[in-house]
């Protein structure tokens, strides 16, 4: 059982979560508290929760205010996650000793720092239930507590894409090389074999290819999230193989029923090589766990695909390309353009029979994707004779595409404080916005800012 503050360590609070610890054994069925993790509630892993689509249920500000910023003076590596104690936790591309803060988000005081070492590509944070931060780094995976507190440190081939905790409480890790592992969460060791999705050297340098995964690259395996099937043991991710054309779409799954050595087992399902072009980003399963919705060609194609078997039920051309997929628990589709581009909605109509573009938005200079918290969406936007670094943060009623508030992110203040890191002028994103809950959403630069808005206290 968690305490619920972390303030003001002492003595007597040691002593007072000693007795709760003592009490918490005998609250569960038979006697004892539930060690197991479930996957966080809220916004817990790179995108949003275990199953992908940027988006969370519930709800995020409608009209938020400017709170409170902070600045690294590193840039920050893919998203943010939320914490137990109303925590935000990042990865930081480092140096150190610093390099995953976890932020209070009411006040902006910085509760706790961990080193977890070497920042890959794909190093952001998964969040669980009982307030562990897993992460990785190349050629290991790492699990913390909640005040930031190594648990266990267990060896990989390559470098984790965001470790995911599946239904079952186990922890998935898919390295950009492609190893599969799932790790017990309570010391880290195998549950099952671990699955080779290609071949590699007895002892390969965890970081070669590593550099290919930020633009996918052929020598990156696996480089995007990896996303799990709601409720069940399956996951899916894109891979691609050395000297491969293009990427695939797999979907594997964990048998954790135990044999004769006590170990579950890991095993590919099907892999399709049906996308257009490959796969352009993590896809995201459907609130039913039954459609995978799937960028292809290079972004200009939305693929829906059968769970099930991988099958392709209905493709449907873009008007402009697109970089990522924000998928609703309602089944709204939103595209997220190129940077600068496009914004477009879109529902597949029943039986698979056609796409219907609910709205469109060609008039936000877009500098992020879009997220959802239910049917609210949030996202950056550049302002014109404006740094890359100070956009707005937009907000949009999902329904009708309009814009229910848009306020700018502020300068940040680095008089007595570490500065920002320059964003390159290449039309990648800027950040993106991630609503935490019902009264707060970050804005989280890649900078090396994050902003905090929501309702006044």
């Amino acid at each position: 059982m968690r305490p619920t503050t972390r303030r003001g360590r002492g003595p007597a609070l040691t002593a007072g979560l000693a007795a709760v610890a003592l009490l918490a054994g005998c609250s569960g069925a038979g006697g004892y508290d539930d060690p197991t993790p479930r996957p966080g509630p809220g916004w817990s892993t790179a995108t949003g929760t275990d199953h992908g689509g940027l988006a969370v249920p519930g709800s995020a500000p409608a009209d938020p205010e400017h709170l409170w910023e902070r600045s690294f003076g590193a840039p920050v590596i893919g998203s943010a996650a939320l914490g137990v104690d109303d925590q935000v936790v990042l990865r930081l591309a480092g140096p150190g000793p610093c390099t995953m803060p976890s932020i209070d988000i009411d006040s902006g005081r910085r509760d706790w720092c961990a080193t977890p070492g070497q920042v890959p590509a794909g190093a952001s944070v998964t969040t669980d239930d009982r307030g562990d931060v897993y992460t990785g780094l190349p050629g290991a995976v790492t699990d913390y507590t909640f005040t930031g507190d190594r648990r266990w440190y267990t060896p990989v081939i390559g470098a984790p894409q965001p470790p995911l905790v599946l239904p079952g409480g186990d922890v998935l890790v898919v390295t950009h090389m492609g190893q599969i592992s799932v790790l017990d969460p309570q010391h880290g060791r195998k549950r099952a074999a671990s699955l080779p999705l290609v071949g590699t050297a007895p002892m390969p340098d965890p970081a070669v290819g590593l550099a290919d995964c930020a633009q996918a690259g052929p020598e990156c395996a696996v480089p995007h999230p990896v996303v799990a099937q709601p409720g069940g043991s399956r996951f899916h991710l894109v891979l691609r193989a050395p000297d491969a054309p293009a990427p695939v779409l797999v979907t594997a799954e964990f048998d954790a029923e135990p044999d004769e050595f006590g170990q579950g087992r890991i095993r590919e399902l099907w892999r399709t090589d049906e996308i257009p072009g490959g796969p352009a980003a993590a896809p995201a399963v459907s609130a039913d766990g039954k459609t995978l919705y799937v960028l292809g060609d290079d972004g200009a194609e939305l693929v829906v695909v059968d769970a099930e078997d991988g099958a392709v039920r209905l493709t449907h051309r873009l008007a402009t390309p697109a970089e990522s997929l924000t998928v609703t628990g309602s089944g709204l589709v939103v595209a997220g353009s190129r940077t600068g581009g496009e914004l477009t909605a879109l529902t597949v109509d029943d039986d698979d029979a056609g796409v219907t573009e609910q709205w469109s938005r060609t008039d936000l200079a877009v500098a992020g994707p879009v997220t959802a918290a239910g049917e609210r969406g949030y996202l950056l936007a550049k302002r014109p004779d404006a740094p890359a670094d100070e956009p707005e943060l937009v907000v949009l009623d999902l329904a009708d595409g309009e814009t229910v508030a848009r306020t700018p992110v502020p300068p940040v203040d680095t008089d007595g404080g570490a500065g920002t890191v320059a964003l390159p002028d290449d039309g990648a994103a800027v950040g993106l916005a991630v609503p935490l809950r019902a009264d707060r959403v970050a804005v989280v630069l890649h900078s090396g800012a994050l902003h905090m808005f929501g309702d006044q206290d």
